[in-house]
């Protein structure tokens, strides 16, 4: 827990970009050796057609391996990076929550004063009005 946002590089924050881009690039070439327009249309009817060869199905093969298994540290990095932040998010929020505690607490000690200064002025005034009614008894 003693992780701080130093802690966390860009890299860490940013490392599953390059993931993405590589399997974009690797799915995008499969689907140019297939003349597909989109992922929907790669099938296994179309891997399997007479114009798709063997060495293109290898090549494909071969270059999904390479990009997943470049990444396979990617992945355990990523998870480090995200519990780490969500280590952070948590000793946050319960910072946030002490610090609403406290808030609370003051509120609480200001209603008392108020309350209190409330009760102090209303004794203040029902003795200037006794000591008012007095005077003007004794006045008559």
């Amino acid at each position: 827990m003693g992780d701080t946002v130093s802690d966390i590089s860009v890299a860490d924050l940013d490392i599953l970009k390059d993931v993405g881009t590589d399997m974009l690039s690797w799915t995008g070439n499969e689907k140019t050796e297939m003349k597909c327009k989109s992922h929907q249309e790669v099938t296994l009817e179309k891997l399997m057609k007479p114009g798709i060869t063997k060495e293109i199905l290898a090549k494909a093969l071969f270059e999904g391996h390479q990009t997943v298994y470049s990444h396979c540290n990617t992945f355990d990095s990523s998870r480090f990076a995200m519990k780490k932040i969500m280590s952070r998010l948590i000793s946050e929020q319960r910072s946030v929550v002490k610090l609403q505690q406290q808030v609370l607490d003051t509120q609480e000690q200001l209603l008392q004063k108020q309350t209190e200064q409330l009760q102090e002025m209303s004794t203040v005034v029902d003795t200037t009005v006794d000591n008012g009614i007095r005077s003007y008894s004794q006045a008559l």
